[in-house]
């Protein structure tokens, strides 16, 4: 039964992007028709799912964008909302076990090595800190309206700093663990203060999804909150701390922008006595001009052929240094924005949205791409289940497996060369704790 409430939820979102005709209209009915599912799904799961982070990044992102730009040319607001549905259906008719292997409950994970583990964490602590730290002041106090002001520290260091850049959302969880089992004293206090200033530099970078689920990461690997068999007790409190932390970052985009050194002249994206509660509410989101590229995008390919493989493959060779390969072809969001408008800065990019690399590639067709992300949705939501229930290091993986699916809406390719840094760090950290395991019960090896 619970299935075909979510189903008509969502076939109710594809008749008011068929019946209405004004942009902010639609973008206001789906906020209120997701925010119904996103409610019933946590109440019938009683857990919090990947397909729930997915939505809450759908609203987030893409339909605070059609609230505030309220585009004349519906074609990607309508198609940005069908790409959504599709991922959505898929992922509720794959079926998926979780699996539980009663054998790893029976065994106390150790780390037989934590002190080369500490020396480990202290050099990804300080490499973190050593680059990021300084940026992190200046764009605080100047923000984002020179480029150049974050941008100082990409000269020699451009290949590096996006892979340590991802430190910022593993350390604390990485820390967490670490100090939550080599059992020491006051382990909790010692992981949160070596934390803090993992959290401020993000803070003050205006980085709000980075810090919002670099927090959360630590959260579920110090196993201070339960994502699975919620009460109706903690499902709000996690509502009411939500709402909390979105108000609380609501502040980092100013900070972003304008920095604290410098006098705000903020102009709205809507005119005054058009300020709907709709809105209202969408400007504290984070609207980052998707619709408007996607729009671009389906006029730009009208004329021009599809590439055909070439945008969505960029995982494949990204890390080939351009030193190496002059000729390397660029992100779609570097060089598409580049031919259709003027003026842009040398280091400005933009997103297209989970489907958009995809539509560059197959036009229409990329909706049957939708299809399989919806599919590889629902297999690492089993993975995040499967692992969270016990204490082993791949609890950090499944952990940050929630961030990536946050960032997999916004832009899945720069997502995924963000998880691949992250993995790689993970296998090192796993191979540093030379895992071994401790009887509980009865004699038996682990699962």
């Amino acid at each position: 039964m619970s299935i075909i409430i979510r189903v008509i939820i969502l076939l109710f979102t594809f008749i008011v992007i068929m019946l209405l005709d004004d942009a902010r209209t639609i973008g206001s009915v789906e906020m209120c028709l997701y925010a119904l599912y996103l409610l019933y799904d946590i109440y019938a799961s009683r857990a919090i799912r990947l397909s729930q982070v997915w939505v809450v990044a759908f609203v987030y992102i893409i339909l605070s964008d059609v609230v505030l730009t309220n585009p004349i040319d519906l074609w990607s607001t309508r198609y940005m909302i069908a790409a959504n549905n599709m991922v959505l259906f898929a992922y509720l008719f794959t079926n998926t076990k979780i699996r539980i292997n009663p054998e790893k409950l029976k065994w106390q994970f150790k780390i037989a090595n934590p002190k080369t583990a500490k020396i480990f964490l202290v050099v990804c602590y300080v490499l973190y800190i050593g680059m990021f730290a300084g940026e992190a002041m200046r764009a605080f106090q100047g923000g984002r309206i020179d480029d150049a002001t974050v941008r100082e520290v990409r000269d020699s260091s451009d290949l590096l700093a996006p892979i340590i850049s991802s430190l910022g959302l593993l350390l604390p969880a990485m820390i967490v663990f670490f100090y939550k089992n080599v059992e020491e004293k006051h382990a909790n206090l010692k992981a949160t203060l070596l934390s803090a200033p993992v959290f401020i530099i993000l803070f003050m970078l205006g980085s709000r999804f980075p810090l919002l689920f670099s927090l959360l990461a630590f959260l579920i690997c110090g196993e201070y909150v339960n994502i699975y068999n919620i009460s109706r007790k903690q499902m709000l409190t996690v509502l009411v701390g939500g709402i909390l932390l979105v108000s609380v970052t609501s502040m980092m985009k100013e900070i972003r922008v304008y920095g604290v050194g410098n006098e705000r002249n903020h102009t709205s994206l809507v005119q005054k006595q058009e300020e709907t509660a709709f809105v209202k509410l969408a400007e504290k989101m984070s609207p980052e001009g998707i619709i408007k590229m996607m729009n671009l995008s389906h006029e730009y390919f009208k004329n021009n052929d599809y590439t055909m493989g070439s945008s969505s493959m960029f995982l494949l060779y990204f890390w080939v240094p351009r030193f190496l390969w002059p000729d390397k072809p660029a992100m779609l969001g570097y060089w598409l924005p580049r031919k259709v408008q003027h003026n842009l800065g040398l280091w400005h990019s933009a997103s297209f949205g989970f489907p958009g690399e995809f539509y560059a590639d197959f036009g229409i067709y990329s909706l049957l791409v939708t299809i399989l992300f919806g599919i590889l949705l629902k297999k690492l939501d089993c993975f995040v289940l499967s692992n969270l229930i016990y204490n082993r290091p791949k609890r950090i993986l499944a952990a940050m497996i929630f961030p990536y699916v946050f960032f997999f809406v916004r832009s899945p390719i720069t997502a995924t060369m963000t998880l691949m840094s992250i993995m790689i760090y993970i296998y090192i950290y796993i191979k540093v704790l030379r895992t071994s395991y401790v009887k509980i019960e009865e004699e038996g090896p682990p699962g």
